[in-house]
């Protein structure tokens, strides 16, 4: 037999065989009826944006970057940004009204290329890309028109990775540092960036769904399962894929994924900034390190490893948090949050 057949046919098998793994892997628990609660939604859902304060624009190397004020500016000010490929929609209601009762003055923004920010023009991976650096730079250029002196700075992910950067190249403007889900240098050799579980799922959803989303309702229920998996909670409620389809069916429609390159201008950000690990000791900033211990996108390893860099840092490991919070959750980090900035 054809030893080169023979090769592939196997190659076939393991990934027939790892593709059905996968999909059982993947499939959360729905509620019943699950296809006519999507089916609703998406034929009720308002796509109009649903600001919770006052949105503003400002122009950063020329890009517009998108913002919104929430609460009295009179107030401390609590800065928050989002991670990879996110826009600021994914700041829930609840989450920034927790804050804004405590008596903090919120501002959340769409990155660039993202939302109803703008788009970078002539982009290429190694030409006229642009760094975490860069992407601070939008945020320090919301706080100048703003006349904002200092503000506490709150990160996920990715954006746990920009206001890192703030805090190094803008001390002036940290008055305190709450990175949540992050790391100082994703592309650590000495850490495993993802494990075999992660690919496996996004595998898995990829076989089962397409790498593009095929409709609305494919697309709402490939994300409801990513996020379940990233948030360690395969139990979906039935408003869980109510603000699931929301979120999906006003970013579809507003642009919030206006740069169908975004996540790999993000991910080139990422990699082009290389690591912060030795320049976070010059942080003197009180920082505030919160992660999951079931994190499966960055794992915990990385919380452990970039907060002892820190001159004055609380580390934060959160039981069964993955990635992502659930609204219980991200009601313990507002308390921990609340707390942390209370003590400045």
């Amino acid at each position: 037999m054809n030893h080169k057949l023979w090769f592939l046919g196997i190659i076939f098998c393991l990934t027939y065989l790892t593709s059905c793994q996968t999909l059982q892997q993947v499939n959360p628990n729905y509620p019943k009826k699950v296809n006519r609660i999507i089916k609703e939604n998406i034929k009720d859902v308002v796509i109009e944006p649903s600001f919770l304060g006052i949105p503003d624009t400002v122009h950063s190397d020329q890009i517009p970057i998108w913002y919104e004020s929430i609460g009295n500016p009179e107030h401390p000010t609590i800065f928050l940004i989002s991670g990879f490929r996110t826009p600021s929609t994914n700041w829930s209601k609840e989450f920034i009204q927790t804050l804004t009762a405590a008596e903090y003055h919120v501002i959340r923004y769409d990155h660039r290329d993202l939302g109803l920010s703008g788009k970078v023009d002539d982009w290429k991976k190694n030409k006229n890309y642009y760094t975490l650096s860069d992407m601070s730079n939008d945020i320090v250029r919301i706080l100048d028109k703003m006349n904002i002196e200092k503000v506490h700075l709150v990160g996920m992910s990715m954006g746990g990775m920009i206001a890192q950067t703030i805090a190094i190249e803008h001390p002036q403007k940290v008055e305190s540092l709450i990175s949540i889900s992050s790391t100082g240098y994703l592309h650590d050799p000495e850490i495993t960036t993802f494990t075999f579980s992660t690919l496996l799922k996004a595998a898995g959803l990829m076989v089962k769904y397409g790498v593009k989303d095929r409709n609305l309702k494919q697309g709402i229920k490939k994300r409801i399962e990513a996020e379940a998996y990233l948030k360690n909670d395969p139990e979906i409620t039935e408003d869980y894929i109510q603000k699931i389809s929301e979120r999906y069916i006003y970013e579809e429609n507003r642009g919030a994924y206006f740069d169908k390159k975004a996540a790999k201008k993000h991910m080139n950000a990422i990699k082009k900034s290389g690591s912060r690990l030795e320049k976070l000791k010059n942080i003197k900033n009180p920082v505030l390190v919160i992660h999951g211990n079931k994190d499966p996108l960055i794992l915990p390893t990385h919380a452990i490893k970039y907060s002892e860099h820190f001159t004055d840092a609380r580390l934060v490991m959160m039981d069964n948090l993955g990635h992502m919070p659930n609204e219980e959750e991200l009601k313990e980090i507002s308390d921990q949050i609340l707390t942390f900035v209370a003590g400045m």
